[in-house]
């Protein structure tokens, strides 16, 4: 099997929003370099200041096709590590609360693909780890975002990394 590292992009831009809030955007997205299989991405990042910041992170896989990539992650389930130990986790997006749910959609940030993931929280000052994962088992190309719905308050995104597993 190749040992070889993944890729990974790093892209910070504006999105357009409905809605006059800005919504800062940072995509953090890896795939495999080479005939390994990527079955798993890790994307770390840290809130760092002194108040919560709401995000919004997506998992995508199928709705890639878009941008006419091949041998996506057909079905991606995304998970939230946070600092102290507990996980939140979603599998489809819909699946979410119906709050989350208005979040995702007022902000144009629900997912092109029912199969996808995302999930919706207030975040505190600390380290985080966003993991996705294949719900199959079976590797593919994936892609993780984060959304700051609050770029205006006094915490932020910062020290974003990504790592693929490659097996």
């Amino acid at each position: 099997m190749d040992s070889g590292a993944a890729k990974g992009t790093v892209d910070a831009a504006t999105p357009p929003v409905p809605n006059s809030r800005r919504v800062t955007f940072i995509r953090v997205g890896a795939r495999p370099d080479g005939p390994g299989e990527a079955k798993d991405w890790t994307c770390g990042f840290i809130s760092e200041g002194t108040g919560q910041k709401q995000v919004a992170l997506r998992g995508l896989g199928p709705s890639l096709q878009l941008a006419d990539s091949t041998g996506l992650l057909a079905d991606p389930t995304l998970e939230l590590h946070l600092p102290d130990g507990s996980v939140v986790t979603n599998d489809n997006w819909r699946d979410n609360s119906p709050d989350d749910l208005a979040v995702l959609t007022t902000n144009q940030l629900n997912p092109p693909s029912d199969l996808e993931s995302a999930i919706v929280a207030d975040l505190a000052p600390g380290a985080y780890t966003a993991i996705l994962r294949s719900k199959t088992n079976d590797p593919g190309v994936a892609l993780i975002e984060g959304y700051d719905l609050q770029s205006l308050s006094s915490s932020r995104f910062a020290n974003i990394s990504t790592r693929g597993l490659v097996q």
